[in-house]
């Protein structure tokens, strides 16, 4: 996945998909010839991926930013429009969080990790740890945070700063989100539950913190970038 420019019309970009057979040829039967450009809701602006993933079933999923808006779209294998995904195989979340990490679960759920301002900060946003979670039909997922909108606050020491850069999902369906804690200074890594709630048996409170400064008052800037 990735940008596509729109010719004639520079500041216009489009989300491209193309698929490779295990040769490493366009899939003719994908898209056209083993390529898809994925329109955007208006006429005029641009949209940019943040990650690809797949289900149990082999639906094709791709996230990313549209005009300011976080959304999902669901493929079949052919790249058609799963219809019964959101709107015409499309699901919008307008006031999302910031999004940097994306995965599938095997029955469809779709979970979007980053972060969020908080409501007032100003020209220096402070930010939280944020996942969002949509059920098979591309809606928020009730039952989970709020909305489907998860908001977490980290240790006091940082204000409570974060922002996630990694997700996993379990065997289990926990999910797993890694990051920073405070000005980029620390690692951190929650683990939440199946119904959206913090694991209590994971760090302190489902929260762990991790200084790599080894008492250096100057430390390297350090967020998590990956998980595993």
């Amino acid at each position: 996945t990735g940008r596509v420019g729109e010719p004639g019309s520079p500041s216009l970009e489009r989300i491209g998909v193309v698929k490779l057979d295990g040769s490493g040829n366009l899939v003719p039967d994908f898209g056209v010839g083993g390529k898809l450009v994925l329109p955007l809701g208006s006429p005029s602006g641009w949209a940019t991926a943040t990650g690809i993933a797949r289900d149990g079933q082999g639906s094709l999923y791709v996230a990313g930013t549209e005009n300011n808006a976080v959304v999902v779209f669901k493929l079949d294998r052919n790249g058609r429009p799963v219809t019964a995904f959101g709107i015409d195989g499309k699901a919008t979340i307008p006031d999302g969080p910031h999004v940097s990490a994306f995965a599938v679960d095997a029955t469809g759920n779709c979970y979007l990790a980053g972060a969020k301002e908080r409501p007032g900060s100003g020209w220096n946003p402070r930010t939280r740890f944020a996942l969002f979670k949509l059920d098979i039909t591309g809606n928020g997922a009730a039952g989970f945070g709020v909305g489907g909108l998860k908001l977490i606050d980290l240790d006091a020491s940082s204000g409570f700063d974060g922002f996630a850069h990694a997700l996993l999902i379990d065997g289990t369906g926990r999910i797993l989100a890694a990051g920073y804690s405070g000005s980029m200074k620390r690692f951190a890594v929650v683990k939440i539950e199946t119904d959206g709630n913090l694991a209590a048996g994971f760090g302190i409170a489902g929260i762990k913190i991790i200084d790599l400064s080894d008492g250096d008052p100057f430390p390297p800037i350090t967020a998590a970038n990956a998980i595993a």
